[in-house]
């Protein structure tokens, strides 16, 4: 009975624990991992529709037929089912018949924000 020999398989306790452990462990940082995976989506979506917002507003002002108002005005815009306001400064350049349309859109939501920049060539009067 002294010489018996213990042929059993399988994992001990302490062996057990310790996969365990590691696979809680895994299994956390996989879920962290997804959730700024998931935020940094969100935001970029965020603003991506900022600037599509933004883009749209300096394209309406440039097709506005006459001459644009210089200076700020801020006003509000629907769209992706939210209201964003818009920031549209207008500024003379160093030629007298071009002008700066600067268009910032901020949304409800963080990091919806965005800026777009042209210029509007006015027609020369004679």
């Amino acid at each position: 009975m002294a010489n018996q020999q213990r042929n059993e398989a399988g994992f001990t306790l302490i062996e057990v624990l310790m996969a365990m452990a590691i696979f809680s462990l895994i299994g956390v940082a996989s879920l962290k991992l997804a959730g700024t995976a998931t935020q940094s989506a969100a935001q970029v979506a965020a603003k991506t529709e900022a600037s599509i917002v933004a883009e749209n507003a300096l394209v309406d002002a440039l097709l506005e037929p006459g001459t644009l108002t210089r200076g700020e005005e801020k006003r509000s815009v629907r769209n992706f089912e939210q209201t964003w306001q818009l920031r549209q400064s207008v500024e003379t350049t160093g030629q007298a018949n071009v002008l700066r349309i600067r268009i910032a859109a901020t949304g409800q939501a963080p990091y919806a924000a965005a800026q777009a920049v042209g210029f509007k060539v006015l027609e020369r009067q004679q």
